[in-house]
Order: C-alpha cells, then structure tokens, then sequence
C-alpha cells in the first residue's frame, strides 16, 4: 500500500506529459461493470467543474470498453460530445483520457477536459472497483 502512494506522486508530477501529443489511450483491459463505475466517478467529478448541459465536450474516445462507458455516462449526465472538430461549437471542451494498470491491482485514470487534468488512482480486489486515492486536479495553462 505504501507503494501506492508513491505511485500517486510520480503520477502527479507526471500528468502534464500523459496527454502532450496523442489522444486518448486505453491500455488497460477493464470489465462492463469495472468501467461503469469508473466512468461515473469520473464523470460526477467533471460535473463540479464544468456544468452539463452547458459545456460541450469535443471527445477523444477510443474503441474500447471504457471510452464506449465513458461516452455513455458523459452523454447521460447531459453533455454534448462531438468527435469531429469540424462540427463542434467553438466553445466545446478538448476532451481525452488515458487508462493503465499500475500493476495487476491497480489502475491509473488521467481525464484532461480543457484546462484541466483530472487523476485518481483505483484498486481493484476481487473483480471489484475502488478508489485507492482522492482526486488530483491540475490546471495546464
């Protein structure tokens, strides 16, 4: 456990490179339910931030479990996502995540919505999600 948090650390300091030049990364393998809980989370956390229904996302999903849960979840809160910049109001939010496993047990989620960057570390035992960290949030100016 007390790996953990120095895991936390170096994820924090970290975080600005996560997203500096590709778009979102889903590397770790997650089940329906694991990614559910995950995305709501996420998604409860971003709605302190910028208000649904008020802040278009221009989202940089993946084919993976967890962006298809995320995209649902972000959608079902009462945001607007578009995935082509083309199309996406001027106002409307960079949005882009990354999904790892630390370890067997651990899983790193980096979520960059505009000017922010939002990371939470989350342990897994038996199958089950939790969260094993409280939220980070950076500002990129």
């Amino acid at each position: 456990m007390k790996y953990v948090g120095l895991i936390f650390i170096a994820c924090f300091f970290a975080g600005c490179a996560l997203f500096s030049t590709s778009g979102s990364k889903e590397a770790a393998q997650l089940q329906p339910q694991q990614a559910e809980f995950i995305a709501q989370d996420i998604v409860s956390f971003v709605k302190e931030i910028y208000g649904p229904g008020q802040t278009p996302l221009l989202f940089a999903s993946t084919s993976g479990v967890f962006s298809q849960q995320l995209e649902n979840t972000f959608r079902h809160a009462g945001y607007a996502l578009y995935g082509d910049k083309k199309i996406a109001p001027n106002n409307a939010e960079y949005t882009l995540y990354i999904i790892d496993r630390l370890s067997p047990d651990e899983i790193r989620v980096g979520l960059q919505v505009g000017k922010y960057q939002i990371n939470r570390l989350y342990q897994l035992q038996n199958n089950t999600v939790m969260a094993a960290t409280g939220f980070t949030l950076n500002t990129m100016e």
